[in-house]
């Protein structure tokens, strides 16, 4: 029969398998009984598990237990350190005698010497293991060089760090002033082209830390308020009623905007209202747009399953639509079944579309998004749901009554009641 032909080179011989010994599963000598022992019994047994351990343990697993064993007969915390610093190397035999010391090996036997002297070529007598352990420990540190000290120089002079509020209304107040640059060139163009000077882009070119927004908004805020007030004078019965004080205030008004005219006033009315709408936009563009880390998208029914409402009202014979609908919704109409008040939530301007986040709705207009107490909800309610969006918003424009800002929260109290 003819032989195979060989698949390997010439001269190369097949390697053989790498037999790894497997670390022992036996438990550690048991040293109970050896005072029991003859010496010649303890000699024997004293050296097997010398050499088991050398064997079976590696010397990292041994070498806490010469620095336990330190601890326990009083070593100083720095000779510790420096046989730490030291390591296990040298002291393998110290670290099985410290093992076996702690495990209950007598430091020397009774009868152990007397064998001892028995056997040829020994010179002395046994001394304790201990005395082994700490000449050892003793040579070890005196060969370990001393730790390097840390010199901390004082004399160079601390420098005072700003903290992370201070930077952020540093970098605001600056902004403030490119605000107010923004304001002046609005005015010097005669209060014209409003869509051109605009304190949203502004915003976001510089970067402002939306926590410290109100630093910008509060004067432009105040200047508001005047211009509003401006606009509409105190009759003059209510100018009678007044004091000195708030009539000379009125007239001071009118004397610091009396070069600009109605139409001038009228226009610089809506740059101010525009940048303070700006302002309170630009927080719920910052927290849309903030993005901590990327993070698997989430589907429609995991982003509102935190998300607090109704689901139906036996009283008005009212069910909610499914809260789903508001994930990147541009409009919704919702209605507080407890204090009687219809909300009106619409996207902001600028990202367009507001989001489900937890029990909260983010991106919404906070300016356009408002509520309103209704006197006969049953009959109003019933018109809302049969008319489309723009008699809807029509309707709810006529409603008579406070309108007050949404603030964005979901409640068991609240239907859903359409949603886009």
């Amino acid at each position: 029969m003819a032989k195979g032909k060989s698949l390997m080179k010439p001269g190369t011989r097949k390697k053989k398998p790498v037999i790894r010994k497997q670390r022992s599963k036996a438990q550690d000598p048991n040293w109970t009984t050896v005072l029991d022992m003859s010496g010649q019994a303890y000699h024997r047994y004293k050296m097997v598990s010398v050499d088991w351990y050398y064997q079976e343990r590696k010397p990292v697993e041994l070498f806490p237990d010469l620095l336990a064993w330190m601890k326990e007969k009083g070593y100083s915390k720095e000779d510790i350190a420096t046989i730490k610093r030291h390591g296990y190397s040298g002291l393998v035999y110290p670290s099985i005698y410290a093992r076996c010391l702690r495990q209950g090996m007598p430091d020397i036997h009774p009868e152990h010497n007397a064998y001892w002297q028995t056997l040829p070529g020994t010179i002395g007598d046994v001394h304790p293991t201990s005395d082994y352990i700490k000449k050892s420990i003793a040579q070890a540190i005196e060969r370990t060089p001393p730790a390097p000290k840390l010199v901390v120089d004082n004399t160079k002079p601390k420098v005072e760090r700003k903290t992370i509020q201070e930077n952020m209304r540093d970098k605001t107040n600056d902004i403030e002033g490119a605000v107010h640059q923004l304001v002046d060139e609005f005015v010097n163009s005669d209060y014209k082209d409003l869509d051109k000077y605009s304190v949203m882009k502004l915003l976001r070119e510089e970067g402002c830390p939306p926590q410290t927004i109100d630093i910008i908004a509060n004067p432009l805020r105040a200047q508001l308020n005047e211009i509003n007030e401006l606009l509409v004078p105190p009759t003059k019965k209510q100018l009678e009623k007044m004091s000195e004080q708030e009539q000379d205030m009125i007239a001071q008004l009118q004397e610091g905007y009396s070069h600009l005219g109605k139409l001038q006033i009228r226009s610089l009315q809506k740059f101010l209202e525009k940048a303070v709408a700006d302002c309170a936009s630009y927080v719920q563009v910052k927290k849309a747009d903030r993005q901590p880390r990327p993070a698997k998208q989430k589907t429609p029914a995991q982003l509102v399953r935190k998300f607090k409402y109704l689901k139906k009202f036996e009283e008005l014979d009212l069910t909610s639509v499914s809260p789903e609908k508001m994930v990147h919704g541009s409009e919704a109409w919702l209605y507080n079944t407890k204090t009687r008040k219809l909300i009106y939530v619409i996207a902001d301007e600028t990202i367009k579309t507001y989001n489900i986040k937890n029990n909260s709705v983010i991106g919404f207009d906070p300016n356009k998004s408002v509520q309103k107490t209704l006197r006969k909800p049953a009959e109003q309610l019933k018109e809302l749901m049969n008319a489309g969006k723009p008699n809807n918003r029509k309707q709810f424009a006529n409603i008579k009554a406070t309108e007050i800002k949404y603030n964005g929260r979901g409640n068991e109290h609240v239907v859903i009641l359409k949603a886009w």
